[in-house]
């Protein structure tokens, strides 16, 4: 349901699928790169049809309303769109290393930090893996995910 005048909410399932025809010829980003990511092809970023997770679990340098007692659930995503020279994260996010995650598998590891006690689902450097992280945030919402998901983006995104 909308505000008033305004139309209502795509369901979920309508985002998501929006979300990965974007893939086809990528342009979740301002590189828009083109990537016919869907058929396998690796956009700018370095990552194909999966998204690729460098590392997870509680984090406890981040800002103090993020981490709460049990830590923020950092989701440290591989690849990235910036490519930035002074990255502090340059080992995994120019040269996209971490296993190639599912969607369902992306929804165990969220569970799984809201098991260890995380207060939320932190996800670093999102927007080139948006789809698939949705993805696998509907279906850990359907699994039981409550806690909040931190978008945390790397500062160049398109609308």
């Amino acid at each position: 349901m909308g505000n008033a005048g305004s139309p209502p909410l795509p369901d979920v399932r309508a985002r998501i699928g929006d979300a990965y025809r974007r893939l086809r010829a990528c342009d979740l980003c301002p590189r828009r790169c083109s990537a016919d990511r869907v058929r396998g092809r690796e956009g700018r970023c370095g990552v194909g049809l999966r998204a690729r997770v460098a590392s997870a679990g509680p984090h406890f340098g981040e800002e103090r309303p993020l981490v709460g007692a049990g830590g923020s659930g950092t989701v440290f995503l591989g690849g990235c769109n910036l490519g930035c020279a002074f990255c502090q994260n340059h080992d995994i996010a120019h040269h996209p290393v971490g296993p190639e995650r599912s969607p369902a598998a992306l929804a165990e590891l969220f569970l799984a930090l809201q098991s260890a006690g995380c207060a939320n689902v932190n996800w670093v450097t999102p927007t080139h893996v948006l789809p698939q992280l949705l993805a696998g945030a509907a279906r850990a919402r359907r699994r039981g995910l409550r806690i909040p998901i931190v978008y945390n983006t790397s500062a160049y995104d398109a609308v």
